[in-house]
């Protein structure tokens, strides 16, 4: 079991449990899905040295990832939006490798939480 509070800011997402109520589990499913399409287009951008919409799409990515707590992730993509706009290249990879790895472990915290959610109700 990974360490929730590594890489999600668990404040975040008790607010949204309380706010959201019968939607949370909902939230963080479309929250799974949705950004694993921005981390496909944000790759396919990448490689198309596309600065534009490598920018959107990080910038969407890093949106997402904040209104549910991961941070890291947030802070990873703001990264890549900034070297998106100033086209550097050179640093994008990198960046992007560093975002999927942070990506999947979001998704296994997230997906602990809803195990954990599931079986509380």
């Amino acid at each position: 079991m990974r360490n929730l509070v590594e890489h999600l800011d668990m404040s975040v997402l008790d607010e949204l449990r309380e706010i959201m109520d019968d939607e949370f589990e909902f939230l963080l499913q479309t929250f799974i899905k949705d950004s694993a399409m921005h981390l496909e287009h944000i790759d396919q951008f990448a490689q198309q040295h596309d600065s534009d919409e490598l920018r959107r799409s990080a910038h969407s990515l890093k949106g997402s990832s904040v209104n549910v707590g991961a941070t890291q992730l947030h802070d990873l993509c703001a990264d890549l939006e900034k070297a998106a706009s100033d086209e550097l290249w050179t640093q994008t990879a990198d960046q992007i490798e560093q975002i999927q790895c942070e990506y999947l472990a979001v998704v296994e915290c997230l997906t602990e939480l809803l195990l954990g959610h599931n079986h509380s109700e």
